[in-house]
């Protein structure tokens, strides 16, 4: 994170020196180009004259200000130049990073620019690249990195001082990772992304360049490569473990049946359940199962890792989606899912919405609409993906809800873990990007999570569940910073233990 605890020589990394022409040329006036510049921390005199240089050259510019406190650019008065304040569309919601960039991409989505342009501050444009890499969005992303969070603590002697310094610090970092390019505001900048060796993608333009000879930033914009869609072709079992929750079970089954494509397949592992309620809701399925070719199955109670497992290794498809029986399905999950799998990206999630009866988790932190038919969707849990340095302090990869290249699954053992360890997910997520494996996330909400009293998470083994789970970090370090884990573990064992305490008060 900071670059003089680096003990590698700095990397290097080929600039293209960037300049800007005396005079716009026609044959950018006569395009028409439209711009989306993302912005977290409103208009920076440096922002000021690059939305100024833009509009001059021809392009159509629309400002997206993801700040707190957004301040309208002077630039806005220029009659190409819109500007749009995401905090004022959100006034409810919890405004920090992760829902910024949600927010950012929830707009974005629906719109359709030429290009999209990421001002690196707290990673507002996370989601959107993270998008564009999933193949959700056609649009070139390209990240403008001048002085990002790390390089700024570093260069004020800060330490870093609280978990959000880490997760911006790699909202940004990953946002750049993921672009089409990457604009570099200075030479000063490119000295300490070579030293801290963040992976930056190709083409990288240097602007202030001492540089003689420049390209000009528009023809550099102009000729990022272009989107090619992927095509390979997906087929997805979900496998779905269920023990004792029929009421539950329906309903999820019920969500799988509404979904907008019908071409995948559902496995069924009841894990020795009891209760016949069960097995009255196989009853009703039974037509369904045998119109579709679905498979229902039983087995002696063995645990829910066990009972994945096992109905893992009767898919055959190209991706396994695993799902809990107490969530819903959104009715486009598998179409999303389907489509960003065809990036070849072997592990996908998606954010977590709120189911209704829902009430051990927070109150949403943001509402977005129902893509198919406006209603609100409240958003509770955001995954970032391969967020592995976030994880000693808590769970930002995903969870059981995820999609799988079924044969990066097996590759990594499939789920491993006690019955009573209740992190089964994140630590085979942990395993996963250890291996080298990519992580990514939907940026929408494709599933709504329940949490009860009676949820597993909310059980009694979270204590050492918790210790489980820090093993896959463990092994990668020396036993005398074991501590350091569990120090800064704490902070989310605490909230976890507490709403379970909560959970399990007697009511009044």
């Amino acid at each position: 994170m900071f670059s003089k605890l680096n003990p590698d020589p700095p990397r290097n990394i080929a600039t293209t020196p960037i300049g800007w022409s005396d005079t716009a040329p026609n044959t950018y006036q006569s395009q028409h180009k439209s711009l989306c510049l993302i912005t977290n921390s409103g208009i920076a005199p440096k922002l000021e004259s690059l939305v100024h240089q833009l509009a001059a050259a021809g392009w159509n510019v629309t400002v997206l200000d993801c700040a707190a406190h957004p301040i309208p650019p002077h630039s806005a008065s220029i009659a190409t130049i819109s500007y749009t304040a995401l905090r004022q569309l959100h006034p409810t919601a919890v405004w920090y990073p992760p829902v910024q960039a949600a927010a950012a991409y929830h707009w974005l989505r629906t719109k359709l620019f030429d290009l999209v342009l990421c001002y690196h501050d707290c990673g507002g444009g996370f989601f959107v690249a993270m998008a564009r890499r999933l193949g959700l969005i056609a649009m070139p992303v390209v990240a403008l990195l001048d002085r990002p969070h790390a390089m700024r603590l570093e260069l004020n002697c800060q330490f870093p001082t609280e978990y959000s310094d880490y997760e911006i610090n790699y909202l940004e970092q990953q946002t750049a990772a993921l672009a089409n390019g990457v604009l570099l505001a200075d030479a000063e900048v490119l000295t300490w992304l070579a030293a801290v060796h963040w992976a930056l993608p190709e083409p990288v333009g240097l602007m202030n360049s001492v540089a003689q000879t420049k390209t000009d930033l528009m023809s550099w914009l102009v000729g990022l490569p272009a989107h090619v869609p992927a095509n390979d072709t997906i087929s997805i079992t979900v496998c779905l473990a269920t023990y004792n929750r029929p009421h539950f079970l329906r309903q999820a089954l019920q969500s799988l049946e509404r979904q907008s494509i019908v071409d995948f397949h559902v496995i069924v592992m009841d894990d020795g359940s009891t209760d016949p309620g069960v097995e009255q809701v196989r009853q009703d399925y039974a037509p369904l199962f045998t119109a579709r070719g679905w498979l229902w199955q039983k087995q002696h109670n063995t645990g829910p890792a066990a009972a994945r497992n096992a109905a893992a290794k009767l898919a055959t498809t190209s991706h396994i989606l695993f799902m809990d029986d107490d969530n819903i399905a959104c009715q486009d999950e598998l179409e999303r899912l389907s489509l960003a799998a065809r990036s070849g990206v072997p592990i996908i999630n998606c954010l977590m919405g709120l189911h209704p009866e829902s009430i051990m988790s927070f109150a949403p932190v943001l509402e977005l609409a129902d893509e198919t038919d406006g209603t609100p969707r409240p958003l509770g849990w955001i995954p970032l993906g391969g967020a592995l340095e976030l994880a000693v302090f808590v769970n930002r990869i995903g969870d059981t809800n995820s999609l799988f290249q079924r044969d990066v699954f097996w590759q990594l053992g499939g789920f491993q873990g006690s019955r009573a360890m209740v992190f089964e997910d994140f630590t085979l997520l942990q395993r996963a990007l250890l291996a080298g494996h990519s992580v990514m996330t939907i940026p929408e909400i494709l599933v709504l999570y329940r949490r009860n009293a009676d949820s597993r998470s909310m059980g009694s083994t979270i204590f050492t569940s918790h210790l489980e789970s820090l093993l896959p970090l463990a092994e990668q370090v020396p036993a005398a910073l074991h501590p350091l884990l569990l120090h800064l573990r704490k902070g989310w064992y605490d909230r976890h233990s507490a709403r379970r305490t909560d959970s399990i008060k007697p009511s009044s």
